[in-house]
């Protein structure tokens, strides 16, 4: 199962049966504390210090992105994304009259953030130094994410369940294939023949055979395509 939504289930279950009605008003942006403390201690296992006041919670990742590009753009200015980038991010962009200045990214290098719980809206930002002008707007525009999903989320992470999940997914993952088409992930729709390949999980024979049968497929829908013939024909599919 691509999420775990039945353990999530029972996270989120528990923390309604013991949600106290006063906490709706004490849990107001910048979001639940002991989420936020989690949230903490999962970049700091991944070698990135930070402090959890700077921390906002919100309604999904995407009201993140669009919180801070509110608070610190005006219609007109350019941002920097990754190329290839998140197609949502260019949305974000389009939406609030902002300029998308594609930047070359290493896919070592590349900064690559992860979504915690698909389906339960619940996001983060750390804002750093415009943290309080964040969670101003977010007072604002939607005053607070669901806090039974943050209690749910919040024991969910302190149990090691997120870890688990992540350990069967990586194994699940690797017997299978998944891809996406490149153009998604430009402004410009540049990497028409490209695809993008999840490297979420460690290099093991079963990355390595998924590849191969990938460039079986590319091979066979050149020959069947005949791209030699074309203009582009020096593009490259991966």
């Amino acid at each position: 199962m691509l999420f775990p939504l039945p353990k999530l289930a029972l996270a989120l279950g528990k923390a309604v049966r013991r949600l106290d009605p006063w906490r709706t008003v004490e849990d107001l942006a910048p979001g639940n504390a002991e989420l936020r403390r989690q949230i903490g201690l999962r970049y700091l296992g991944s070698g990135c210090g930070i402090d959890t006041g700077e921390l906002v919670i919100t309604n999904g990742a995407m009201e993140a992105l669009n919180l801070c590009l509110e608070t610190v753009t005006r219609p007109g200015d350019l941002v920097a994304v990754e190329s290839p980038t998140f197609y949502g991010a260019l949305q974000a962009l389009e939406r609030l009259s902002l300029k998308a200045v594609e930047v070359a990214t290493h896919p070592r290098t590349g900064v690559d953030v992860a979504a915690l719980a698909p389906g339960y809206r619940v996001g983060w930002t750390a804002a750093g130094r415009f943290a309080k002008a964040v969670a101003r707007r977010k007072l604002t525009s939607s005053l607070a994410a669901p806090l039974p999903s943050q209690e749910g989320l919040s024991g969910y992470l302190q149990q090691g369940g997120y870890d688990h999940h992540l350990r069967q997914l990586r194994l699940a993952l690797a017997q299978d294939i998944s891809l996406a088409p490149g153009h998604l992930f430009s402004a410009d729709h540049r990497y028409r023949h490209h695809v993008r390949v999840n490297f979420g999980h460690p290099d093991n024979e079963g990355v390595d055979a998924a590849l191969k049968k990938v460039g079986v497929m590319a091979q066979r829908l050149a020959e069947r395509t005949d791209l030699s013939s074309r203009p582009d024909s020096g593009d490259t599919f991966l």
